[in-house]
């Protein structure tokens, strides 16, 4: 029971009507229809004020029931009520504590897999109930908190419903409630443009990161969302000229990476031909030396997709994780358009989960290996060139003062461990790597000095080798392994490591004839061991590597997290850890 997924065992307890969110919500319902039921018109909005008084449980028990009633959660019919409340009434009520219950009560109802399980019509009450708060002043904090969470719900909706179709909607209408949803989401935001553009630097950088992210999703579903897609289009190019100072400022370089994604469309190209055009790319640059914050790196996550991917970290061992995996697939890239999520996935467990030491020393599962996984089962070609440019995107951008090594550590140890099962993947990230395929437009790192995506890999390999992340013997099995083109493990070696590491590459161009294939029993130089030194195997190798990263975490200097409530955004190592520790 304690391996079960979490999130699985809520959906069917959603399934059969035992979710307990909405059962609460239910119960407090009900009670206040038996309060107000028989009450006339005139006389309801001064007995809920004197409900709400009594206390601070009288008072959000009010406020759910409310909330239940505007939202026509439980009526009989599905968009009409027969409780005579209203959203003033709502509004009125909730205003006692500066709306931070009904704030925490609406993250509740659109959390996780619950908004989409909802009605149609009430999915759009809820939207109206956000909408009129944003009017409301002072602001709470935990209004940011419901329009990230809001917005994260929006990541892969047009995937989800293409393929489970809406509970309220016929096989012919499967997937185009999407269009109405979205484009009731814009509008709200666009009619509140300046409360929006006024939430602080960190809640605008998720929110831009989440919404170009949105516009690539779209494009697969031109024909049906076209609505949808022109107004979030509209929107995008508005916040990213009013707003150009919270990303210049604090932005990180998966900022640019998203922008370049979506910058072949027409209304966009023009905004980055403009940044590109700045002080010959100066805001890139600027923004390309910056490591992407977790929490907006988690914004291209939906709530659901955060949690399972959780889950599997924190409770799957290495060698037991094809289930969970396809169950992820299944739930979450069913649809043959939704493997450019894949990237976004990537990103976020490069620079959003870093494991404790704790889970770095246990069985379970690696990050490296689900990178693997992402990887190997895409079937679309751009797609996979997307994913391992999402893997090695902190290599071409490496700053050693700012960038923690927790971020490429993945990467590099998919490149070693990949021998000799999957030389392929290796391959491709030395091939990457020597190519350096960063976006066109980019203006890269010189600016007038000799920084360049290569001098980062470089410093990047270094300090890995440096600290004994990755040892010399697994880059040389790398290095020496004989199905990987000759041309690339030699040019690997010339160009990234001339002077950090030696290797028997080959200098000629031909490769020769092949030897036997490398094995973990074996090793794969053609230099055979002295008998005095015995061959150190891949498992104690990996238990030096992994003391070598606990070492390094425990003198390395993490940022702060930012003002935006991380444990709803991004769950923290302990709260996710296992109850029983794992030996290595």
């Amino acid at each position: 029971k304690g391996q079960e997924d979490v999130g699985a065992d809520n959906l069917r307890r959603m399934a059969h009507g035992e979710d307990k969110v909405l059962e609460e919500l239910k119960a407090r319902f009900e009670a206040l229809k038996q309060q107000i039921g028989a009450l006339e018109t005139g006389r309801i909005g001064e007995k809920l004020t004197e409900m709400a008084a009594a206390g601070k449980s009288e008072h959000r028990s009010v406020v759910a029931g409310l909330l239940a009633g505007v939202t026509t959660l439980f009526s009989p019919r599905i968009g009409e009520s027969k409780v005579p409340v209203s959203l003033e009434m709502l509004i009125n009520v909730s205003r006692r504590d500066g709306h931070e219950i009904l704030g925490r009560e609406l993250i509740r109802l659109i959390d996780e897999y619950r908004f989409d399980k909802l009605h149609r019509s009430v999915r759009l009450k809820v939207l109206q109930v956000i909408s009129s708060l944003t009017t409301q002043a002072p602001y709470p904090t935990i209004f940011d908190t419901v329009l990230l969470t809001l917005a994260r719900q929006m990541v892969g909706i047009s995937f989800r419903a293409a393929t489970i179709g809406d509970p309220s909607s016929s096989e012919d209408e499967k997937g185009s409630w999407v269009g109405e949803l979205g484009t009731e989401f814009t509008k709200m935001m666009d009619s509140r443009f300046a409360w929006v553009s006024s939430r602080s630097s960190d809640v605008m950088n998720c929110l831009i990161y989440n919404l170009l992210g949105i516009i690539y999703e779209l494009q697969a579903f031109k024909n049906l969302h076209n609505e949808y897609l022109t107004n979030h289009i509209r929107f995008c190019v508005r916040l990213l000229r009013e707003t150009t100072a919270h990303w210049q400022q604090n932005g990180g370089r998966d900022i640019v990476r998203v922008l370049a994604r979506v910058s072949h469309v027409e209304e966009i190209s023009g905004i980055w031909k403009s940044f590109r055009e700045v002080n010959d790319g100066a805001v890139f640059r600027a923004a390309l030396r910056r490591k992407t914050r977790k929490e907006v790196l988690a914004g291209r996550m939906s709530l659901s997709m955060q949690k399972e991917m959780m889950h599997m970290f924190h409770r799957v061992k290495m060698g037991q994780q094809n289930k969970p995996q396809s169950y992820y697939h299944h739930r979450f890239f069913r649809h043959p358009a939704s493997d450019i999520l894949r990237a976004d996935v990537a990103r976020f467990i490069c620079g959003a989960y870093h494991p404790s030491n704790r889970i770095i020393a246990s069985s379970l599962l690696p990050r490296w290996a689900q990178l693997g996984w992402l990887y190997a089962s895409t079937k679309a070609p751009q797609a996979r060139v997307e994913i391992m440019q999402a893997v090695l995107w902190d290599f071409y951008f490496f700053q050693p003062a700012s960038d923690s090594i927790m971020n490429i550590e993945p990467a590099a140890l998919l490149l070693t461990r990949s021998i000799p099962k999957y030389p392929r993947v290796s391959q491709e990230i030395l091939r990457l790597l020597l190519a350096e395929p960063i976006p066109d437009g980019i203006p890269g790192l010189t600016g007038g000095n000799a920084e360049t995506p290569l001098s980062r890999i470089q410093e990047a390999f270094g300090k890995l080798l440096g600290v004994g992340v990755v040892s010399s013997k697994a880059m040389k099995r790398v290095l020496d392994c004989h199905q990987i083109t000759t041309a690339i493990r030699q040019g690997f070696q010339n160009k990234v490591l001339p002077n950090l590491f030696v290797s028997q590459v080959p200098r000629s161009s031909s490769p020769g004839p092949p030897p036997v294939s490398p094995s973990f029993s074996a090793p794969s130089s053609p230099t055979p061991t002295p008998p005095s030194t015995p061959p150190i195997s891949p498992i104690t190798e990996q238990k030096r590597e992994n003391k070598t990263v606990e070492k390094h975490k425990q003198i390395s200097n993490t940022p702060k997290s930012s003002s935006i409530t991380a444990s709803k955004l991004v769950p923290t190592s302990s709260q996710q850890e296992p109850t029983q520790s794992t030996s290595s």
